[in-house]
């Protein structure tokens, strides 16, 4: 009995410190929020029905609604480059586009009948938007790919079926770089019905199906490199790629919904979780094992449709206007200073970056650290070398010179981190830098 007691003890314990840790903010807002986006720790926005913008600089403690003269409007997407420049899509072949960190926004017109379902810039000027219609004898789904910032709009890939089983409704859409992208697609007729994968090597111009997975899946996004993570409806609620989306390790669960999921590396990423035999519970869970195992962290009442991580905190966005931040768990206080559970190098940010950008590391034991920055051959051509830094949370500040002070040219670049301490050494994960003067 003791045992029994004990463990409850401790599971309450555990589902106690992971609600700690998530902090609901203020939206001001009831209506439905959709999406949300953070281009740093401070700035932020958020999207969702009856025209809804929200805004913030300080990190969500306050948000400023901005009010927007299209009442019956529902957006579903936002994506901003930099604190400046974003982009929205919304209900009716709605695209918007800001210059000014979303004071103004201009409506793009076109002559798309389409409803869209996903977006992604790479640059202020190129872009593409996944959509599709649905008409009464056929269905249409397309890929569109702008050059200009969304003035003109190219279909590289429209399918128009006249049987509903057949019908390829594209769905959603990411990059990892102007050449490779992927996109889903399906009829998405029942939850058993094939997603199929789509790829392109060469911007766009030819898409190939490389896979499918058997049921709905209408979310992409790209948790590092090649490695894929995918979510949808029941049967593989959720399922993960690491090689690019020809294989799938397919988490499978009868009547399990991710509605919406947010990697922070190959492995690890939270998911909002609905499963039909909860009844109205929903459930933000958390994995580092690609979705072997599961963790849960928080239950609530809302779906939760929008998710965005930037360094160490993750935001929610849902039903009845709700927004929540997840501040990280420390395991462990040294000397009045909070010391992280791991070594680890988070993104930086913003990235992309045009001027100077972020790069922040943990460490949980007085270290010895090098910061590499390499080229696209494999070359270092930034270096920050500290010889004894302390247990805790570190910053260096990347401005786009090399060691000699000579600036570099737009593109990627790869950083990683190698920690040795007394007992160990270590060589974290690298990350991904998009530079763009």
């Amino acid at each position: 009995m003791k045992k029994i007691v004990l463990s409850l003890a401790l599971i309450f314990l555990s589902y106690t410190v992971f609600a700690q840790v998530w902090e609901t903010q203020n939206s001001g807002v009831a209506v439905t929020i959709r999406d949300v986006c953070f281009v740093d720790s401070l700035n932020g926005w958020a999207v969702g029905d009856s025209s809804t913008i929200l805004s913030t600089v300080d990190g969500g403690i306050k948000w400023n609604l901005k009010k927007f003269s299209l009442p019956n409007k529902s957006f579903f997407r936002i994506q901003f480059l930099s604190k400046n420049i974003g982009y929205i899509i919304g209900s009716n072949s709605l695209i918007l586009t800001t210059r000014d960190a979303g004071n103004t926004w201009n409506i793009i017109t076109h002559n798309l009948d389409l409803d869209f379902t996903d977006l992604i810039y790479l640059n202020e000027n190129e872009g593409w938007i996944t959509g599709n219609k649905v008409f009464s004898d056929h269905s249409v789904g397309s890929i569109l790919k702008t050059t200009d910032g969304g003035i003109y709009w190219e279909k590289q890939l429209e399918i128009i079926s006249y049987n509903q089983f057949s019908a390829k409704l594209f769905s959603g859409i990411k990059f990892k770089d102007s050449n490779t992208g992927w996109a889903l697609a399906g009829d998405y007729f029942d939850n058993f019905s094939p997603t199929y994968i789509y790829k392109t090597v060469d911007a766009g111009k030819t898409w190939n199906i490389i896979s499918q997975i058997n049921s709905n899946q209408k979310r992409i996004k790209i948790a590092n490199n090649d490695t894929l993570w995918v979510g949808g409806t029941s049967y593989s609620f959720f399922s993960v790629s690491f090689d690019g989306g020809y294989n799938w390790n397919i988490n499978a669960d009868d009547n399990n919904y991710a509605i919406t999921f947010c990697p922070e590396s190959g492995l690890k990423g939270w998911i909002c979780n609905y499963k039909l035999s909860s009844g109205n519970l929903k459930k933000i869970l958390y994995t580092n094992d690609a979705g072997n195992t599961w963790k849960e962290e928080l239950q609530l009442q809302q779906f939760i449709l929008g998710m965005s991580l930037i360094g160490e905190h993750l935001w929610i966005v849902g039903q009845q206007g709700l927004i929540m931040r997840r501040k990280p768990l420390i395991n462990s206080v040294k000397n009045g200073i909070d010391i992280p559970a791991s070594f680890h190098l988070y993104q930086n940010y913003p990235n992309p970056f045009n001027s100077s950008t972020v790069i922040r590391f943990d460490l949980f034991t007085d270290s010895e650290v090098n910061i590499n920055i390499y080229n696209y051959i494999g070359q270092i051509i930034r270096t920050y070398t500290f010889s004894s830094l302390m247990a805790g949370t570190h910053f260096v500040e990347w401005d786009g010179n090399d060691n000699k002070g000579k600036q570099m040219s737009s593109g990627f670049y790869i950083c990683k981190m190698n920690v040795r301490n007394e007992t160990r050494q270590e060589v974290n994960r690298p990350i991904k830098i998009i530079y763009l003067k």
